[in-house]
């Protein structure tokens, strides 16, 4: 059975948790999941499925970010909190001073994030993060 350990900044609802068990169970033969709250994840989620990482969280998500765009679009489940908002303000700036962060909520946003600059969409949420797991996973065999 493998474990899929679930970390996000603030615990999810009932209905975030069933659409997370879900997809999962989509992708997964037989797996245990485990909540983990920890504030210090930014806007998003962090899946742990065996020893693969799927960071959808805002600074997973920054890190891959290229500069010379005019604008951030940061869409996530919940409203982010400030200190989530001036982190990822900061991360955003050291890749590209002069980019501003738009935030958008969108209640169909399972977990993670997704984050748009200009044209170029980077989708970290967790449907997208499952579906190249299993790609990775069918590559394998």
């Amino acid at each position: 059975m493998t474990v899929v350990t679930v970390t996000t900044a603030s615990k999810l609802t009932a209905a975030q948790k069933k659409e997370v068990e879900q997809v999962l169970k989509k992708k997964l033969s037989s797996f245990k999941m485990r909540e983990v709250v920890d504030e210090a994840v930014l806007g998003g989620i962090q899946l742990r499925i065996g020893e693969s990482v799927l960071d959808a969280t805002v600074a997973g998500t920054l890190e891959r970010l290229p500069s010379e765009r005019s604008e951030a679009i940061v869409t996530t489940a919940v409203p982010i909190t400030t200190q989530q908002r001036e982190k990822i303000q900061t991360l955003v700036a050291n890749k590209d001073a002069t980019l501003t962060l738009k935030e958008v909520v969108d209640p169909h946003v399972i977990g993670g994030i997704k984050l748009q600059i200009g044209s170029t969409l980077y989708d970290q949420t967790i449907r997208h993060q499952l579906s190249e797991l299993q790609k990775s996973m069918i590559a394998q065999m």
